[in-house]
């Protein structure tokens, strides 16, 4: 079982100033600027954070209204999906995000490459990014 949190990190005004968009959206928008897995190297029995970095676009006059965000991830070994999360609806303001998992990782956890592939939609925009990490013996 995961625990999740998410925190604005950025508002718009200062996304758009790290970011440089420079063309107004027409629709919201997500797009995800980076994901972490860390410690990159862990052991059974311990646990890994992951976080993801994204943000919010919004139409110009539509920002302070918010929307709803959809957040899932996926966790796989080897190609094949061990865990699979029902997508969480938020309601989000237009910026910067981070959306924060700590996965447990179980005693009997085989050694190995892992991937959490976590995917942020809002509306019929979305973007999936990838974090690794290794269980080690």
């Amino acid at each position: 079982m995961a625990q999740y949190q998410a925190t604005q990190v950025r508002s718009a005004a200062q996304d758009q100033a790290i970011y440089g968009v420079t063309e107004p959206v027409t629709a919201n928008k997500v797009q995800i600027r980076k994901g972490a897995a860390s410690p990159s190297t862990v052991r059974p029995g311990t646990s890994v954070q992951v976080d993801t970095d994204y943000s919010l676009l919004m139409p110009t006059g539509t920002a302070a209204q918010g929307a709803d965000v959809q957040e899932s991830f996926t966790l796989k070994k080897d190609g094949k999906v061990l865990t699979d999360s029902a997508p969480k609806t938020f309601h989000r303001a237009s910026g910067g995000w981070v959306a924060t998992k700590k996965l447990p990782i179980p005693q009997d956890a085989d050694p190995g490459t892992y991937v959490v592939e976590t995917k942020v939609q809002v509306g019929t925009s979305y973007d999936t990014d990838e974090a690794v990490f290794i269980v080690g013996s």
